[in-house]
């Protein structure tokens, strides 16, 4: 029998790699995951302050000048092609601020990578995985990088695991084009394109994007969204939801980094060239005193196992 979708989107406080993996399995599978159907993206707040958004769409960086001209939907002629009509992008149309930016830098790009790639799709993962601000949001298929990439600054926010059921809606990079998914409605909340192995980086972080037409609209669970009940969806009614939080306490990043090193997780082995290495002997060696605080985690956010263990915590210290 397929889950009822509940009010909220699911959110779970978890305080171990172990806890985390069990998390992801769920109470008798209503949490099941795969690679194939989800993907995972690690974050070092919650979407409540850093939302759902390519970088692109970020005050910052291109958010300002996106407000006028987020999209496509006048960049485009009509014409025949071999008798068969075509969009065709018009030959002077003022582009996007950000995709103006990615023009650019594939122009300069050219002069440090000994192989550029020439498929434009290609070059955009390139430029964001170097920190272009693009249309791109990264997510990894295993839920591990992402757990690492939650819980790799030490701050007073809380980290989060976002796991998103895979939209089905996925980039043909041989066949499409930026503005093809301007006007199709189902993408505003991000399409999938799975890159090839162009690069270390990508392959070691099992890297896979969403390409959000609308960068300025954030990634929401379908909770959060008008008609979101009567969602039809196969998948969504089988798992419950589109969007699923995994959190982790401010105060216990550096212990989930020292069990996620125990399994091979370390900035050098997601980061595999001198840059990671260098990050992680710093990290390391770098020695020091460690002090975070914390604002607490929301009971209702606590697995039933958990909450208990602290409501006998409390009925010990009053007796």
């Amino acid at each position: 029998m397929n889950p009822e979708i509940p009010d909220v989107a699911p959110i779970r406080a978890v305080y171990s790699v172990a806890e985390y993996l069990n998390a992801l399995k769920g109470p008798e599978g209503y949490f099941e995951t795969s690679p194939r159907s989800w993907l995972f993206r690690g974050q070092t707040d919650l979407r409540e302050k850093r939302p759902l958004i390519p970088k692109a769409g970020r005050n910052g960086f291109f958010a300002t000048g996106l407000k006028n001209r987020q999209g496509w939907e006048d960049a485009t002629d009509r014409v025949n092609v071999n008798g068969v009509p075509t969009d065709v992008l018009k030959p002077h149309f003022f582009e996007p601020h950000d995709i103006h930016a990615f023009r650019e830098w594939t122009a300069r790009a050219i002069a440090y990578v000994d192989k550029f790639p020439s498929n434009h799709w290609e070059q955009l993962a390139l430029a964001q995985h170097y920190g272009l601000a693009t249309r791109l949001l990264d997510w990894s298929t295993n839920p591990l990088v992402a757990l690492f990439f939650a819980v790799q600054e030490d701050c007073s926010e809380h980290g989060a695991v976002y796991a998103y059921l895979s939209p089905h809606q996925s980039v043909n990079a041989e066949e499409d084009e930026f503005w093809r998914w301007d006007l199709d409605p189902f993408a505003s909340q991000g399409v999938v394109y799975r890159p090839r192995p162009i690069d270390r980086r990508m392959v070691a972080q099992g890297a896979v994007f969403t390409y959000h037409p609308l960068p300025l609209k954030p990634i929401i669970p379908i909770q959060e969204t008008e008609g979101g009940k009567m969602w039809k969806s196969s998948s969504m009614c089988r798992f419950g939801t589109n969007l699923m939080a995994f959190v982790i306490e401010s105060t216990c990043r550096r212990n989930f980094r020292d069990e996620l090193a125990q399994i091979g997780i370390t900035r050098e082995s997601l980061f595999p060239d001198l840059e990671g290495l260098s990050s992680e002997l710093n990290y390391t060696f770098c020695g020091g005193e460690y002090s975070v605080s914390s604002s607490g985690i929301p009971r209702e956010w606590l697995s039933p196992e958990r909450q208990k263990e602290i409501d006998d915590l409390i009925a010990r210290s009053e007796s």
